[in-house]
C-alpha cells in the first residue's frame, strides 16, 4: 500500500470511523489507480486486504459511491467509477468557473503558515525524475491547496461541490500528472505566491490558467488513450 495521509481532509468536530479510514485508503487506491476505473469491488477480498469485517467495507463503499467514485450497480455489484472525456470536460468547466473565484476570495483571509507548509512540500517533490510515489504524493499536495482555498473562501456549499468534483477526477488525474508534473507544480507556486501577495485578481487568473492547462492535458491523454 502507498503510505500517505487521508487524500482529503474531514469535517472537524466528528470522530473518524473505521470506515472513514478504509474510504481513505480506497480512495487513495483509486488515485494511484492500484484500484483502476471499471474495477469490480469484492467486499471478502478489500475486507481481507483492509484486514477489516465487511460491514466498514459496505459503508465505505457507500461514502465513495457518494463521491462519485464507485458506481453501484443492481445484482451486478460496486466498481470504480469510470469517467468520459465528456464528464472530464465539463467537470472541469465548473471547476473553471468556481474555483478562480474561490482563489479570489480567499485572497485576504488565507493562512500564510499553510501556505508556507504547501509551497516546502512542494519543492521538496522538485526532483529531476519523479517516480509513482512522487506522483500520487503531488497529488495529495494539490488537493490539501484546493481544498485550503475553497475552505478560506468562506463559501460552505462551493466547497462542497467542487469537493466532490474534485473526486470524480482522481482517476483522470493520476494519468494526467506525469507529463505535466514540473509545468503543474511552478502552476501551483505562481498560485500560491498570488495568494501570499494578498492578490485575489493574480490568484484567480493563475487558477483558470492551471484548470485550462490541466484540460488540454486531459484531452491529449484521452486522444491517445490514456484513460
Amino acid at each position: 500500500m502507498v503510505t500517505t495521509k487521508p487524500v482529503a481532509p474531514r469535517p472537524t468536530g466528528r470522530a473518524v470511523t473505521r470506515a472513514d479510514e478504509i474510504c481513505d485508503r480506497i480512495r487513495l487506491d483509486i488515485l494511484s489507480l492500484k484500484l483502476r476505473p471499471g474495477t469490480l469491488l469484492h467486499e471478502e477480498d478489500l475486507a481481507a486486504t483492509y484486514r477489516v469485517s465487511r460491514t466498514p467495507i459496505r459503508e465505505a463503499i457507500r461514502k465513495l459511491e457518494r463521491d462519485g467514485l464507485v458506481t453501484v450497480h443492481p445484482r451486478r455489484g460496486a466498481f470504480i467509477a469510470e469517467i468520459s472525456l465528456r464528464q472530464a470536460l465539463e467537470i472541469d468547466q465548473l471547476r473553471e468557473l468556481l474555483e478562480p473565484a474561490a482563489a479570489h476570495q480567499a485572497a485576504l483571509r488565507i493562512s500564510d503558515d499553510a501556505l508556507l507548509e504547501i509551497s516546502r512540500a512542494l519543492e521538496a517533490l522538485e526532483t529531476v525524475s519523479p517516480g509513482p510515489d512522487d506522483y500520487v504524493r503531488y497529488l495529495e499536495i494539490d488537493v490539501r491547496l484546493h481544498q485550503l482555498i475553497l475552505q478560506t473562501a468562506g463559501n460552505e456549499t462551493m466547497c462542497e461541490v467542487v469537493t466532490r468534483l474534485h473526486h470524480r477526477m482522481n482517476a483522470v488525474r493520476i494519468v494526467t500528472t506525469a507529463p505535466r508534473y514540473h509545468e503543474s507544480i511552478a502552476e501551483h507556486k505562481r498560485i500560491i505566491a498570488a495568494l501570499q501577495a494578498r492578490d485575489g485578481e493574480t490568484a484567480a487568473r493563475e487558477m483558470a490558467t492551471h484548470i485550462s492547462n490541466a484540460t488540454r492535458a486531459r484531452v491529449r491523454a484521452f486522444s491517445i488513450g490514456g484513460t
